[in-house]
């Protein structure tokens, strides 16, 4: 068996140098099938596809080998160049990075790191990494060819010269360095040397369109129109898609007095772009669908680049950067766009960057401009609705809200929007009715239930199962998992469907049978609900909220040795964070700096400890420069597991104080003293004008006086805490 398997082996090696290719990859397929974990065969078979252009076939094959030899440089490297081939530059570029930690020496991983940093347009980058190839090989041609079509789009036509003369001498019958070096002479006018060139590129490549290209160009510049329009008109022979190869014809002939046919080639030209502009807005809106937002992104901008009339692709490339987190940079797109198209759609985008950024009188006039266009546009009046909300202008937000449910009932974002406005004035009522429209509601980032087994709807549960299952972050799974004590007594087995990060956490709490991961094989159940409808179901207000002192709970051994951590801290120690999670989508009005505990960190008697991780930690040295901080971020749930470290610690302190984040929930849930520090307008499930929260006992809240103002907010913790040590 081994023996044949090795001569499998050796057939494919030998036929691969040979250049049969379709022989080769067939052998070593036939060795995979008997050995499917060699990494030098999927290596090998990845090099024999990818030679043949099966690309496609050929990426499993090298993800296999960085499985089976995560070391291997040259795994990395085949895998980038064929992903750099792709149009995923950004990807390449962090294999072939990966490809030289591993291998400081690799010459051509540099060569090929400097091609993905061109592909980007990361030019004086992609020098410098050339320049690193051939340090290490001073004699690649490929290296001074790169290096020289670089130094020609950074318009450095002498540099280019030089490098691409030698790559020429490395390699007399280099095709493609003859053709770019009669490109350059030809831009620093030297026309006969480079016609002289640009011939002996095609004598070299006589079928290619890009040789003939070139030539036509020399040959145009120099008024021999003739014998230019016939080397087009030859070239687009071998590439009769290339709208640049049109537009030249069209230009030659219409310099040649051929009006009628320069036209043709004009319309010819102008449709290929639409067609290939359309191809790579297809492309960029598949990539966004699986959040491969580098490829999604260069896609869309190649549209631009080859359309760049094209409202609709700055209408795409502006939706992705407001997807990704970046509405700044996409509201140049959408306004963009909107010089394009002026229709109420481009103003209503441009209108939902503005109020991304907090900039909401700006969005409201995007949104009324939307709506002079079109005053039934039901998202237009909706949105107006929403920049009011924000603005805590709630008697004009509910008025704009329900002005879209008359035209439209069915309208599940006006709906989902009312329930916000109504749950934060308290109005549970009618409020839990309208946020059940949330699964309906178009961008409302909820995992939403996909089983066959019925909702429940609040009926007796003797003898049944019930799965509960989280759907929105972690702090709303931690607020709302106190109703599965409830459930319990209603005689169900009740099973949690949870993040995996807060299995072992709600393990503990009341009321639950049976906790599973998210992702993995659920057990039979016979109902289920999602967590955040249970107040809906039970029918909660508020003055029945079960608010509980607490109702999770840590292992005491854990409780124990935390303490014993902290227990020779000076003074009063206060637990703190600062930074929610960058993706939610109003982080950047509940999350602050760390700068902003200065207050609290000048008094006497008072004790920092930080309780961030991840986000917002790298705000720490500087702090830690000026004022005494203990940061217990870093060893946090990295021995005990998640969330498990993080609430012993707190149950450990005498204060939690944190913005809008799981911390707050977790603090309040497990019954800490906590002051949560809030945005003029919070979440809803804050409500409005009191300094006490109805679902947390425990819990103080803060309250901005006026939008932005944290200052405020901290004097009055400082005022309140020195108080408190004084006492």
């Amino acid at each position: 068996m081994a023996n044949t398997t090795n001569s499998l082996a050796m057939r494919g090696a030998s036929a691969l140098a040979q250049g049969q290719l379709a022989q080769a990859a067939q052998y070593f397929r036939e060795v995979l099938a008997r050995q499917p974990d060699d990494a030098e065969c999927h290596n090998s078979l990845g090099v024999a596809l990818a030679r043949q252009g099966k690309l496609a076939e050929a990426i499993p094959h090298f993800r296999n080998v960085l499985r089976l030899a995560p070391e291997s440089p040259e795994a990395h490297n085949n895998l980038g160049l064929i992903l750099k081939d792709q149009g995923q530059p950004v990807e390449a570029e962090r294999l072939f990075r990966q490809s030289l930690r591993l291998n400081p020496g690799f010459a051509a991983a540099y060569n090929n790191l400097g091609l993905a940093l061109k592909e980007q347009g990361k030019l004086d980058e992609a020098v410098a990494s050339l320049g690193k190839s051939l340090e290490l090989d001073p004699g690649s041609p490929e290296a001074h060819f790169n290096l020289g079509v670089i130094f020609r789009k950074q318009a450095r036509l002498t540099e280019a010269e030089a490098s691409l003369r030698q790559a020429i001498r490395l390699r007399p019958n280099y095709a493609d360095a003859h053709g770019t070096l009669g490109n350059v002479l030809r831009e620093q006018g030297r026309l006969a040397e480079a016609e002289a060139s640009c011939r002996q590129a095609l004598r070299l490549t006589p079928n290619s369109g890009e040789a003939h290209n070139n030539l036509a160009l020399v040959l145009g510049a120099q008024d021999k129109l003739d014998e230019a329009i016939s080397h087009l008109q030859q070239a687009l022979g071998f590439k009769p898609n290339s709208t640049e190869i049109y537009r030249n014809l069209a230009l030659l002939l219409q310099k040649n007095g051929r009006t009628a046919e320069a036209q043709a080639c004009y319309q010819r030209a102008n449709r290929l772009t639409s067609e290939q502009a359309e191809q790579h807005l297809q492309t960029g809106r598949a990539y966004q669908e699986t959040k491969r937002y580098p490829q999604a992104e260069a896609s869309f901008r190649q549209a631009i680049r080859l359309q760049p009339d094209s409202a609709a692709a700055y209408t795409a490339l502006g939706g992705l950067l407001q997807e990704s987190g970046n509405p700044a940079a996409a509201e140049v797109q959408f306004r963009q766009a909107l010089r394009i198209n002026p229709d109420h759609c481009a103003y209503d985008n441009v209108g939902n960057a503005l109020a991304r950024q907090g900039n909401y009188a700006e969005a409201r006039a995007a949104f009324q401009q939307a709506l002079a266009l079109r005053p039934d546009a039901i998202g237009s009046i909706t949105n107006v609705g929403n920049t009011y909300a924000c603005e805590g202008a709630l008697i004009e937000a509910e008025e704009y809200l329900l002005r879209a449910l008359r035209l439209d009932p069915r309208s599940a974002e006006a709906h989902y929007s009312l329930a916000l406005v109504q749950l934060l004035q308290g109005d549970f009522e009618r409020g839990w009715v309208e946020y059940e429209w949330r699964w309906q509601a178009r961008g409302v980032r909820r995992i939403k239930p996909n089983f066959h087994q019925p909702l429940w709807d609040g009926s007796d549960l003797t003898g049944r199962t019930i799965l509960l299952h989280a759907e929105g972050g972690l702090g709303d799974t931690v607020q709302f998992i106190r109703y599965a004590a409830l459930v319990k007594q209603r005689g169900a087995r009740v099973v949690v469907d949870s993040q995996p990060a807060l299995v072992a956490l709600l393990g503990r709490c009341s009321g639950i049978d049976e906790v599973i991961p998210r992702g993995s094989v659920l057990p039979d159940f016979d109902v289920h609900a999602p967590l955040m409808s249970l107040p809906f179901i039970f029918g909660t207000r508020l003055a029945t909220i079960p608010a509980a002192a607490s109702y999770l709970s840590v292992d005491p051994e854990l409780v124990e040795r935390w303490r014993a951590e902290v227990a020779g801290l000076p003074g009063l120690k206060i637990g703190i964070g600062w930074q929610g999670s960058p993706q939610h989508y109003q982080d950047r009005v509940r999350s602050f700096p760390l700068a902003c505990y200065e207050p609290l960190a000048r008094l006497a008697g008072v004790h920092l400890i930080s309780l961030q991780k991840h986000a917002g930690r790298e705000q720490i040295p500087e702090f830690a420069a000026r004022f005494p901080i203990n940061d217990l971020g870093d060893r946090l749930d990295e021995a005990s597991g998640a969330y498990l470290d993080t609430p012993a610690a707190m149950q450990s302190l005498d204060l939690v104080i944190t913005p809008d984040s799981s911390l707050a929930h977790m603090a309040g849930a497990l019954g800490v003293p906590v002051w949560l520090a809030l945005p003029h307008v919070p979440e809803w499930r804050w409500l409005l004008d009191r300094d006490d929260s109805p679902w947390y006992p425990t819990m103080r809240l803060f309250r901005q006086t006026r939008p932005g103002d944290w200052q405020g907010v901290f004097q009055r913790m400082a005022a309140e805490l020195a108080d408190r040590v004084a006492g």
